[in-house]
């Protein structure tokens, strides 16, 4: 018999041993640095997951008239105030933009004013609800479900001095900062 199996043998298996140790270690240290690094995308997120804005419409009655306008909902859910907030409107079927700006939102839901050309007032009569100033006077039922003629992305920076933005289908990018901003 050869000394091959008393002296090779073991040696080698020792060396398989130890690579597949290194191995597995290497694995697991590669699944412990991703999810820190995910643990650091959450976190990084968080105050920016809670800003958000989206238009309603809200119905008044002022001496027996009813009518139903449209506003913008700011709502920022975290415990910290955001900063240069920059709404940006498309109106529907045009290359027409309109844009708004706020200084900072503190936390809280606010409501605030749609630009001129994108407000609208619908008032009730007899037949329905008849948007003001449209050139089609057919009354609908309820205004509630009709459609916006804008879609809206907000932009803001984040009291971590990050840049963010919500697009119009609601999705979350961060942003690279412009060249010269001023951060808060």
């Amino acid at each position: 018999m050869s000394t091959w199996w008393v002296t090779d043998l073991p040696n080698w298996l020792v060396a398989i041993g130890t690579l597949g140790a290194f191995g597995t270690g290497g694995a697991v240290l590669l699944r412990e640095l991703n999810r820190d690094r995910e643990r650091e995308a959450i976190a990084e997120r968080r105050q920016a997951s809670t800003v958000a804005a989206w238009p309603t419409r809200r119905e008044s009655t002022v001496e027996s008239l009813s009518t139903i306008t449209a506003l913008l909902i700011l709502n920022n859910s975290s415990t910290e105030p955001v900063y240069q907030i920059r709404i940006e409107y498309l109106v529907t079927g045009t290359k027409q933009s309109m844009s708004d700006e706020l200084q900072i939102l503190p936390p809280g839901r606010y409501e605030r004013e749609l630009p001129d050309g994108l407000q609208e007032t619908w008032i009730e009569t007899a037949e329905g609800w008849i948007k003001q100033g449209a050139s089609v006077s057919s009354p609908t039922p309820t205004p509630y479900s009709q459609p916006w003629n804008f879609t809206y992305e907000i932009s803001f920076i984040d009291a971590s001095s990050r840049h963010w933005r919500r697009q119009a289908d609601g999705s979350l990018k961060r942003q690279q900062p412009i060249v010269g901003q001023v951060n808060p």
